[in-house]
């Protein structure tokens, strides 16, 4: 964790203290986020917007709390007052867009995302999430017109969903080669019988285009179902797999975050330690270290209980 941080929550706290209506409670709530202390985060952003209701940087700051913390509709009134008045900046989009996503919401998310990546073609995490999105909404398209085909008896649809692909047939060439093909005919015979068989290729020649046309409109007709037919098969095979699951995917994402906190402020305990050890006693410092130090406690016992839940629902 960088030094900065600590020493961005010592000076603001600091300047807070001395006058409580300085406008400085976005940047100390950031830091106090950043450090994994939530509560203290939701305090300050909160009070700030208490006394200044216009405080947009401390609104956004609120608005990303409240993400971390799931209240993902009260997260998306925070950030899209925000939005509503500053439209052009990037890691507010980001962070609205990615809100969208988890909202289920495509329709206000991919102009967003999309926006972002034009800024920054190399922001894989955004270029991931746009293509996972893609792939799921085709995925719930051919879900519908599979349903659709069941419901009105749609043989032919039904028939394209349940396909499989055909074993090709390999050719043995080796033993093509090695068996006897006679002699070899003189140039002058092979250019006669090639030239009769050219012609007699002529006279099919219009057949060909007429059934290639036909071919032509029939993929046509069906490329658009056939390509959701392969993201139907795929997402019923998934969704068949993962049948179930919900409650053990939700207790392993609660204990991963949970877990990313307790890093969070462990990390930064042990810097503000080592700061109290390399400087003179500083009451600021102090008082952050003995938050850190409850807060860890708090976030631990949180952790044992949800990870005791858990292993005596495997017993």
């Amino acid at each position: 964790m960088d030094r900065t941080v600590i020493d961005n929550i010592r000076k603001y706290a600091v300047k807070l203290r001395k006058d409580p209506e300085q406008k400085v409670h976005a940047p100390l709530a950031d830091g106090y986020r950043r450090v994994g202390l939530t509560g203290d985060a939701m305090d300050t952003a909160s009070r700030g917007l208490e006394l200044f209701p216009s405080y947009l940087l401390c609104r956004e700051v609120l608005g990303r709390l409240l993400m971390r913390m799931g209240r993902l509709a009260d997260a998306r009134e925070q950030l899209e007052k925000v939005h509503a008045i500053v439209k052009d900046n990037t890691e507010l989009n980001r962070a609205l867009g990615k809100l969208y996503l988890q909202l289920e919401d495509e329709e206000h998310a991919r102009p967003l995302l999309e926006s972002v990546l034009a800024k920054d073609p190399f922001d894989f995490e955004i270029r991931n999430l746009l293509t996972s999105e893609s792939k799921r909404r085709l995925g719930d398209e051919a879900a519908k017109v599979y349903e659709k085909a069941v419901e009105e008896g749609d043989q032919d649809t039904i028939d394209l969903f349940n396909a499989r692909p055909k074993t090709r047939r390999t050719i043995d060439i080796d033993q093509i080669l090695a068996e006897d093909v006679g002699p070899v005919a003189p140039v002058e015979k092979r250019v006669r019988a090639t030239d009769h068989m050219l012609d007699g290729l002529e006279n099919v020649e219009d057949s060909i285009e007429a059934e290639a046309d036909k071919i032509m409109a029939t993929l046509d007709e069906h490329e658009s179902r056939e390509r959701d037919d392969i993201y139907s098969a795929y997402r019923r095979e998934h969704r068949d797999a993962y049948d179930g699951k919900e409650k053990d995917l939700h207790s392993a994402a609660v204990a991963a975050q949970i877990h990313m906190e307790v890093s969070l402020i462990e990390e930064a305990l042990h810097l503000v330690r080592k700061l109290r050890r390399d400087e003179q006693a500083d009451a600021e410092l102090g008082d952050l270290e003995k938050r850190l130090g409850e807060a860890l406690e708090i976030k631990e016992t949180e952790l044992d209980r949800v990870e005791s839940v858990d292993w005596v629902a495997d017993q």
